[in-house]
């Protein structure tokens, strides 16, 4: 039956940054020689809706080695090699790439309004890997937790998180702008919101 040399072959895990170019390996032995497909479960971010159902997919390309270029973090998965010659049982491996990109913050709000007293809620999404910084800031400085503010992280997918900044009887010095704010090692992001 076949068989993964795994000494020959990736890890389970692999990092690449986006634009990168990425080589995953399934190294095999048996007799026959057996064919390696290539499939790919979806588990990060995903380009369109219509790819939401179809978990697994084949990518079908025959062969030890998987390329793929110009990575994006779409490319982020779980990738697997299945090696068959007939001979059952078939031999798998699971090869997981996370994708390295710097933080993109996008508002489902740029505006919101409340009356004084009230309690609201502001909320931001994060998309980034890794996820190192995320903060909420007004007037340029970073927003800590107190019986005025807390903050919330919502881990929406690996690689997406909304962070929800809930703010106590407000007053008017609480109106004005917000700043959610994204940091890694590979850049920074924020976006600004309007409390009146």
């Amino acid at each position: 039956p076949p068989r993964i040399v795994e000494h020959l072959s990736s890890g389970a895990t692999v990092s690449v940054r986006e634009g990168d170019t990425v080589e995953l390996v399934c190294n095999v032995t048996g007799s026959p020689p057996p064919t390696v497909t290539w499939y790919r479960t979806h588990t990060g971010l995903l380009e369109d809706e219509e790819d939401r159902g179809k978990n697994r997919m084949c990518i079908g390309m025959e062969g030890e080695v998987l390329v793929i270029h110009n990575v994006s973090r779409y490319c982020d998965d779980k990738y697997q090699c299945v090696a068959n010659n007939e001979v059952p049982p078939a031999a798998t491996k699971e090869i997981r790439v996370h994708v390295e990109f710097p933080p993109e913050v996008r508002l489902p709000n740029r505006k919101i309004s409340q009356l004084r007293g009230k309690k609201t809620i502001l909320e931001c999404e994060i998309t980034a890997y890794p996820q190192i910084m995320s903060v909420w800031k007004k007037d340029g400085k970073e927003i800590t937790r107190s019986n005025k503010y807390s903050t919330e992280i919502y881990n929406e997918s690996p690689n997406k998180i909304t962070l929800s900044l809930q703010i106590q009887a407000l007053s008017e010095e609480d109106f004005g702008e917000y700043e959610c704010y994204a940091l890694n090692l590979l850049g920074n992001d924020a976006e600004t919101m309007l409390l009146q």
